[in-house]
């Protein structure tokens, strides 16, 4: 927790002989804030010299710097267990962690969103009175149209909701993102050679397409083309191994990342053999 520094003391005993007095300074160290589960407001990490009582750099937090939680309290920080209070800790000699505590707001709902594949939307709280839903947020996920959100219960069929549209219930439950594939999705065909480094992808060869996003495509005869030398800046000749494991020949589209077939080729061998006569 202390690092050594300049000697800066020196004292003569009457004896005539040097003491040296050494010099310590504590090391600091970084002390970080987990939400844990909620979303952080701007509070950033801190360096914290060893020893100091970690009390003290909570109390100088300001309170619009809490981290919040949909549906839930926030009950403070605690040590690396997430549910101790911080009390007398002080900073270890090593970085440290604090998470925050929660406590269920039992004035409230939560509603959740399951994007099934889309962009992250947050938990949204409601008071146990609210009837209705307000403020959905729409989604976004590469390759499919966003048809809306639904309330599934259990044995019956899935209800559409919207702002304004009455919930689903009132109490803690989850929303599910329907999704229709899009047309003009983007894939590649994509050419790989063997090289003394191993496989190398041939970037010029690319080909672009598009289809419906989840749509089957399997690579074309006319996919096979000839690496030759002087060919997109190859040096050698190579051909198509379609027996090579690392081959794509099929799959389906995906919004992201990027689906691609992928052709593997290997290097042709110059053998030049000599009779005796």
């Amino acid at each position: 927790g202390s690092k050594e520094v300049e000697v800066t003391d020196q004292v003569t005993e009457k004896d005539g002989t040097y003491v040296l007095k050494a010099q310590w300074e504590k090391e600091q160290y970084v002390l970080k804030f987990d939400a844990n589960g909620g979303v952080s407001h701007g509070l950033t990490d801190k360096e914290v010299e060893y020893g100091t009582a970690i009390s003290g750099i909570i109390s100088g937090i300001q309170a619009r710097q809490n981290p919040t939680k949909a549906g839930y309290i926030f009950d403070g920080w605690a040590r690396s267990d997430k549910t101790t209070a911080v009390g007398d800790l002080t900073m270890p000699a090593e970085n440290y962690t604090l998470y925050a505590k929660w406590k269920v707001d039992t004035s409230k709902y939560v509603v959740s969103f399951d994007t099934k594949g889309g962009s992250k939307i947050g938990d949204q709280a409601y008071p146990t009175s609210a009837t209705a839903y307000a403020e959905l947020q729409t989604p976004t996920r590469s390759g499919y149209t966003f048809d809306g959100w639904f309330y599934e219960a259990e044995g019956a069929d899935p209800v559409e909701k919207t702002n304004g549209s009455k919930v689903g219930v009132q109490g803690d439950h989850t929303l599910v993102a329907h999704w229709t594939p899009k047309e003009g999705t983007k894939y590649n065909v994509e050419y790989y050679v063997k090289t003394e480094e191993g496989y190398k992808k041939v970037n010029e060869a690319t080909l672009s397409r598009t289809g419906r996003t989840e749509e089957s495509v399997a690579m074309k005869d006319t996919d096979i083309q000839a690496l030759i030398k002087g060919v997109y800046g190859l040096t050698e000749n190579y051909w198509y191994n379609p027996d090579n494991a690392n081959n794509i020949k099929a799959g389906k589209i995906t919004g992201s990342p990027t689906f691609a077939l992928k052709l593997y080729y290997e290097r042709f061998f110059k053998i030049e053999a000599t009779t005796n006569t």
